[in-house]
């Protein structure tokens, strides 16, 4: 059920969406309210779980991973066994981000590797604990962002600095290489992104690093202006606040380029589209949408379908239920980089 919300805790949810990281004053200043009624007022929406956590955005493709998209389809199985799938993909240290949905796949992953050959070892041993209820998969690779992070309440948006991922890289290749410290303060950020200096500087002590809350504020300004953090992100739960969202996946005879630019444009536009991809494999374009009603949702989709006009051969539609982990950097990315050094 939707939970009721009035103008400051929508300015403030946008606030965290823009940065995750700013303190209450900091807030409390940009929306015209006290520190202590911002305080309260993200404990509430926490409580209401509305706000489910605060993520580190990292660009992972700097530090030499490819991001795969996975649409996996179940079959022989209930909803205890669903379950049991879910604990496994969600627990997995590769996978950034796992979904359910409904339409012809049943779950929606996101996984990350080195490469296609360390993607398939991956795969091989996850998929060999419930083999028997894999019906298919597809797999998709994000090869450029056209539309990234649109805030959650376009009215009135704050001001903010965004870095799109570089997944048009070749990662092998392009890959930034961090000291042992820095893997350790994203893998502490990764799913605290408001923790602060001080008791990141404790978190340190505890894996036998030792900092002072300084050097770990220093830390975090060089991983920013490096690009390494894109920013800081609050995680919502859309239904409570009275949203539908689905993903749309869209096969065209061919993106020329001004028709590419037209749909960069357009979806950019768009308030309802949160995000968008352009993929390589059967689909060319990936579209996450928030709607309030079936109705409106309607409405988006003809606008889409006119957006690309006589170039569309195909498209399939997704209702999203459930979000069940959503990181940027993964504990895998930091076992593989401990591993190495030790």
């Amino acid at each position: 059920m939707a939970i009721k919300l009035d103008e400051k805790d929508r300015q403030i949810i946008n606030e965290l969406w823009s940065d995750a990281r700013q303190g209450d004053s900091a807030i409390a200043k940009h929306i015209g309210a006290s520190r202590e009624v911002v305080r309260y007022r993200i404990e509430r929406l926490e409580k209401l779980g509305a706000i489910k956590r605060y993520i580190t955005l990292v660009d992972t493709a700097k530090l030499g991973y490819i991001t795969f998209n996975i649409y996996l389809r179940l079959q022989n199985f209930d909803i205890a066994k669903e379950k049991e799938i879910i604990g496994i993909i969600k627990n997995n240290p590769h996978v950034k981000w796992l979904i359910d949905m409904s339409g012809q796949y049943d779950l929606f992953f996101v996984m990350v590797a080195r490469s296609r050959a360390e993607l398939d070892n991956q795969l091989t041993d996850m998929y060999g604990k419930f083999e028997k209820h894999v019906a298919d998969n597809l797999i998709l690779s994000s090869i450029k962002i056209y539309k990234d992070l649109e805030f959650f309440y376009p009215k009135n948006k704050p001001k903010r600095t965004k870095y799109s991922e570089t997944v048009e890289t070749q990662p092998e290749t392009e890959s930034v290489e961090l000291k042992d410290t820095d893997y350790n303060i994203l893998d502490i950020i990764s799913v605290n992104a408001r923790i602060n200096v001080v008791d990141i500087a404790k978190e340190l002590s505890k894996r036998k690093i030792e900092m002072t809350p300084e050097a770990v504020a220093y830390r975090l300004k060089r991983l920013e202006e490096s690009k390494i953090i894109r920013g800081y992100r609050v995680v919502l739960d859309y239904t409570k606040l009275g949203y539908q969202w689905y993903m749309l996946l869209m096969n065209l005879t061919v993106i020329p380029k001004l028709l590419e630019m037209k749909i960069k444009e357009e979806l950019k536009q768009n308030k309802k589209v949160i995000y968008s991809d352009k993929v390589l494999g059967e689909w060319d374009i990936r579209i996450e949408l928030l709607v309030k009603d079936h109705d409106e949702f309607h409405e988006e989709l003809l606008k889409i379908r006119n957006m690309v006009s006589g170039g569309l051969n195909r498209y399939e539609l997704f209702l999203v239920f459930n979000d069940y982990t959503m990181v940027s950097f993964t504990e895998g990315m930091f076992k593989a980089k401990t591993a190495k050094s030790a």
